[in-house]
């Protein structure tokens, strides 16, 4: 059930239906990576004759050694570095050593696209909608921030919907955030729950608006300015993937030419600031976990402005047994035109293509 609900945050998109999802950082192309999501083991790796992204599952057929371990061949083709086997692309062993029989060994293989500074895995559905890209038409982004974490999706995504947590969890990060000078109380009447159903919900919270997109992606922005894009990804049971960025308002070329000047200026103080945020929420949510699955979530919820979170585990406990593509955007009820044959990425997915 856990990786048949992806959770994927992504900021400033109200109705959006996609299977783009970023995975990791642009990797070497000199050497095979290793990548671990939705409980599948992936190798990646470039082929410089087809100057494309290669991905398969890592375990070889052989004798169950990792391929990301092995090398890449002047071919374009990834070498087992346990016993020589080599894979194509499309997941064919195409050669194994000291053996004249045929071979009938076959990896699932995944698509993988490179585009606006990620590494995405992707259906190929003309369908899909490539959501940073209209982020991108009307704002800036900032680095990447890209982080693997143990512990599970929900707990973080409860994190990301929290505002009352940041002046105690982020005391003096900045000078103006102070634990003890915490935000005014959230009225009742300033909470507008806008839609809920299988599709997700949407709700402004003072000046906030969050958006849930189920299954992939939440959207949040303060003022229509603040607009932070954080993607939560499960690699297993008890660990995730947590990507995220800022996209900032850019609206004519000189404003995108000063901000790409900005940002890379700035990328180490950046990257640096968002790891020490990243890390004082993980030192809140580790033991939080340990609560929760020791005696349950038995949340005492008198704020106002924990209702985002109220919301999401009432969709949690409402929908999320549904299939992935059985949930079709609120204003779209089209579902995806997946075939496995031609979108073998909608494996990984857990998409039900039958």
């Amino acid at each position: 059930m856990l990786f048949n609900s992806l959770v994927i945050f992504v900021l400033l998109i109200p109705t959006v239906k996609s299977l783009f999802i970023p995975i990791s950082k642009p990797l070497s192309r000199r050497k095979p990576n290793k990548v671990d999501i939705f409980d599948k083991n992936l190798a990646i790796w470039w082929n410089n004759k087809t100057n494309r992204w290669c991905a398969t599952d890592d375990m070889c057929l052989h004798r169950q050694g990792s391929l990301s371990k092995g090398v890449i061949t002047k071919q374009g083709d990834i070498k087992c570095g346990y016993h020589g086997l080599e894979y194509g692309g499309c997941g064919t062993c195409k050669h194994m050593p000291s053996n004249n029989k045929p071979l009938n060994l076959k990896l699932d293989a995944y698509d993988i696209v490179e585009k606006h500074g990620m590494l995405w895995l992707t259906d190929n559905d003309p369908l899909d909608t490539d959501v940073v890209g209209n982020l991108l038409k009307t704002t800036h982004r900032t680095n990447w921030y890209c982080v693997d974490v143990d512990t599970g999706i929900d707990l973080l995504f409860e994190n990301s919907f929290d505002s009352l947590h940041f002046h105690h969890v982020h005391h003096q990060i900045l000078p103006i955030i102070n634990r003890n000078s915490p935000l005014p109380a959230i009225e009742e009447d300033t909470c507008n729950l806008k839609w809920y159903n299988q599709s997700g919900f949407s709700f402004t919270l003072g000046n906030a608006q969050f958006t849930f997109i189920a299954p992939y992606l939440v959207t949040f922005t303060i003022n229509n300015y603040f607009n932070v894009c954080a993607y939560i990804l499960p690699i297993n049971e008890n660990k995730s993937k947590f990507i995220s960025n800022l996209f900032l308002p850019c609206v004519n070329n000189l404003q995108k030419y000063t901000a790409d000047n900005m940002v890379a200026f700035f990328t180490p103080i950046l990257n640096n600031f968002s790891d020490k945020v990243f890390q004082q929420d993980i030192r809140q949510i580790v033991p939080q976990q340990g609560y929760t699955k020791k005696y349950g979530k038995k949340y005492i919820s008198n704020y106002a402005a924990d209702k985002p979170i109220q919301l999401y585990n009432k969709w949690v406990d409402e929908y999320s047994h549904l299939q992935s593509s059985e949930i079709a955007p609120p204003q779209s009820p089209t579902k995806p035109n997946l075939h496995p044959q031609e979108s073998l990425s909608a494996k990984i997915l857990g998409i039900d293509v039958k």
